[in-house]
């Protein structure tokens, strides 16, 4: 699997970020940037998609979030979007939605 970008909207309630990743096989890709510029909150969204962790995913602030990463030649992505105190989580290979109540 390779990641290839991450995007948030209103990240911490008021972030906007884009990340992309580098395409190129065995390239790395580093994150710097100032404290609270949002590091963390990036990958502890990645993670969260990629596994998916509902509880963190339910209570984080944000917008929607989109993850696009590429398996077996494929592009994938994943999303989590809020509407109404609900976090409604999508894939592009699937066509039905699942919508998660917040808990903590």
């Amino acid at each position: 699997m390779k990641i290839l970008k991450f995007n948030a909207v209103a990240m911490n309630g008021y972030q906007d970020i884009t990340i992309p990743f580098s395409k190129n096989e065995g390239n790395l890709s580093f994150i710097t940037g100032i404290n609270g510029s949002g590091k963390t909150s990036c990958l502890n969204s990645i993670i969260a998609l990629l596994m998916p962790r509902l509880d963190f995913l339910s209570v984080q602030d944000f917008q929607k979030i989109t993850l696009k990463f590429e398996t077996e030649k494929k592009e994938v992505e994943l999303t989590a979007e809020k509407n109404n105190g609900k976090t409604i989580l999508g894939c592009s290979n699937i066509k039905e939605k699942f919508t998660v109540e917040a808990f903590e």
